[in-house]
Parts: C-alpha cells; structure tokens; sequence
C-alpha cells in the first residue's frame, strides 16, 4: 500500500472542504430557496463563502500566490460559482 505524498495529502483535504462546504451551500439553497428562486439565494450564499474565505486566509496570514491550494483559491472559486449562479438566475 502506496502512502500519499503531504502535499497530495493536503491537497485531498482541500477538496474535501471545498465539497463539504459546495454541499452545504447546495442544500441550504434547496431548503431556502427565498422569494427569488434557488439560483440567487445560491449566488448569495457562494459570495458569503467566498467573503469567509478571504476573511479566514487573512486572519491565518496564508500567501495569496502559493503553490499550494490555499483559501485564497477557494475564495476565487466561490465567486466563480456564484457570478454562474447569479447568471443563471436571470433567465
């Protein structure tokens, strides 16, 4: 049995927050859906991530430009979900 490296290792975790956290926004737009559909309480909700993110990589002083996924990665991928999102939303 082949043990993974610890950057691939902590990539793995990455990917395991980012999906938990996709997850829960998912969910929590389908149970809300708000006066405005699901699409726009998504968008809202991936921004709110995103904003969780910058405010948790500042306060934990992470590098912006790193060779590791870092919070400022996740951060840059929330909004990316969320302008796609609020797109969606306007049809």
């Amino acid at each position: 049995m082949r043990l993974l490296l610890p950057s691939a290792m902590e990539f793995l975790q990455v990917l395991g927050r980012f999906a938990v956290r996709f997850g829960c926004i998912a969910i929590l737009s389908a149970i809300y859906p708000g006066p405005q559909g699901e699409w726009q309480t998504f968008s809202y909700l991936s921004f709110l991530t995103a904003t969780c993110c910058v405010f948790l990589a500042a306060a934990i002083r992470e590098p912006m430009l790193d060779r590791r996924m870092t919070n400022w990665d996740e951060a840059a991928a929330y909004s990316t979900i969320g302008l796609i999102a609020r797109a969606v939303s306007l049809d």
